[in-house]
């Protein structure tokens, strides 16, 4: 703050007998950004508390050209320069008055301060400041703590590498050892469609049999070498079902080969027990579903898998309003990733251990076949819900997957309904009727609206809420539920 006692000219005629001037500049290594600054003025005889506001600048008031009890004020403001300059002409003010120059600023930590600066009649100036903290163990804290943020920052980035990593290996493994179970229960299949058929009434036929069930046993058992290394005791259990096959193949009449056929059995189920964690352990009970086709059949039990001839296999639930239910969709834990493409939606994705897709060509493919019924079961906040609609189609890829389905009962609120008649769309493939992609927006493939994106997606981002997760609006509203299944049955 200076004070020039420098006479000029104004416009009009008046002369100056000096001129106040009050300057920030962001070269200052304190500062980043200036809120305001404020001149005020206080006479000879009164007390410090007694000060007039002359004038002030700030992003409200940015510019300033005005007389004050006779004084022309100049000023200017912006986050890095800010000037206000008073034109004395009387020579009391000269002389005798005290003039003084706040500035609020943001410093370089994002603290909000206060400095000031005084000047008299021989035009000394004194600079103080009000700092809000005002002590240096605060400033230090401040640093400290700004530090201690970006410290965590760097720390939460890399365990959500790590964690990326691993959720990457797992699905690898996932993948590998699904492969596995798939050619482990043809296997099954086979060998009890063979050994469940007509009795073996000659000791050339049971050898025709065997050396069939050998041979398909070991073309299986070559595809498996391609697992990891961390696997490689599953491979080792394996291997001695076809011990046991080439065994059986030396002297043996019908009693031997039907207990040897009850060892073979034994195994595999123990092979499919450590491949799936238990999720196949009902094998025997299930046996005749196996090669059943597309259907489900209604039987006693909870989830089991079907695996038609050359087809990936399918999920089934037999337990819900009588069985004989086909899933399509799940969501319990959150380990796979539903923020997919075009092609990972047609064709499938995840586990059916786990959280999945069927794919929508598969969908299609079996809801073009005759008249079927979805069902959807919920959990959210601790409670259930359900909503049932009869007549459930897809179209094909060709109409973009097209969403049909008719009447609505059940208790988690229609919420379907408003996406009736609606196309598929993932993030690189936009068939919604908004201009924004409504995929890329809500974080997973689905049948998208028109006035509004969705009032439900269950694809979406794992325990996001404000709709960006996988909720159904009548009964989670924004929020994501906790358990999703969408599931088909034949009518």
């Amino acid at each position: 703050m200076t004070l020039d006692l420098d006479q000029k000219v104004l416009p009009g005629g008046q002369t100056t007998c000096g001129i106040v001037r009050c300057l920030e500049t962001g070269s200052e290594s304190r500062l980043r950004e200036i809120s305001e600054m404020t001149i005020s003025k206080s006479s000879a005889g009164e007390g410090p508390g007694r000060r007039s506001k002359v004038a002030s600048v700030s992003e409200r008031s940015p510019n300033m050209s005005t007389l004050w009890n006779g004084v022309k004020v100049d000023g200017t403001w912006s986050k890095q320069d800010t000037t206000l300059a008073l034109f004395l002409t009387e020579n009391d003010d000269c002389r005798s008055a005290q003039f003084s120059c706040q500035v609020r600023y943001i410093d370089g930590l994002g603290q909000e301060r206060e400095s000031s600066a005084q000047i008299g009649k021989t035009g000394e100036s004194r600079t103080q400041s009000v700092e809000t903290p005002s002590s240096s163990s605060s400033y230090l804290t401040a640093m400290i703590q700004q530090s201690s943020s970006a410290l965590e920052n760097t720390r939460q980035q890399l365990n959500d590498r790590l964690e990326d990593n691993l959720r990457h290996l797992e699905n690898r493994m996932e993948d590998k050892i699904g492969l596995l179970g798939k050619a482990l229960l043809k296997v099954e299949t086979r060998i009890d469609a063979d050994g469940d058929g007509s009795k073996v009434d000659s000791r050339a036929s049971t050898d025709d049999v065997m050396k069939n069930q050998i041979a398909r046993a070991s073309r299986v058992f070559e595809n498996i070498s391609i697992l990891e290394e961390n696997v490689q005791h599953i491979l080792q259990e394996s291997s001695s079902v076809i011990n046991l096959l080439a065994a059986a193949q030396q002297g043996y009449n019908d009693k031997d080969f039907g207990l040897c056929s009850t060892n073979i059995s034994e195994r595999i189920l123990k092979v499919l027990e450590m491949v799936t964690n238990g999720e196949l352990d009902r094998v025997r009970k299930t046996k005749s579903n196996l090669v059943e086709g597309n259907s489900c059949q209604r039987r006693d039990g909870t989830h089991t898998v079907v695996v038609p001839e050359d087809e990936p296999p399918f999920l089934c639930d037999s337990q819900t309003d009588g069985g004989g239910w086909i899933v399509i969709q799940r969501r319990s834990s959150g380990s796979i990733n539903f923020f997919r493409d075009w092609s990972a939606y047609r064709d499938g994705f995840g586990s059916l251990a786990d959280d999945f897709w069927l794919g929508n060509e598969r969908i299609h493919a079996l809801t073009s076949t005759g008249k079927y019924e979805l069902m959807v079961s919920l959990e959210y906040n601790e409670k259930s819900a359900h909503a049932l609609y009869d007549n459930f189609a897809i179209g094909d890829e060709a109409s973009n997957y097209t969403l049909e389905f008719g009447a609505y009962t059940g208790t988690a609120g229609d919420s379907l309904g408003f996406h009736t008649n609606t196309q598929f769309s993932t993030f690189d493939r936009d068939n919604d009727q908004k201009d924004a992609n409504c995929a890329q927006l809500y974080f997973g493939g689905w049948w998208y609206g028109k006035r509004i994106c969705h009032e439900c997606n269950l694809n979406g981002k794992w325990k996001q809420s404000h709709y960006r997760g996988p909720n159904w609006y009548g009964f989670s509203q924004d929020k994501p539920v906790t358990f999703s299944e969408m599931k088909i049955r034949r009518l």
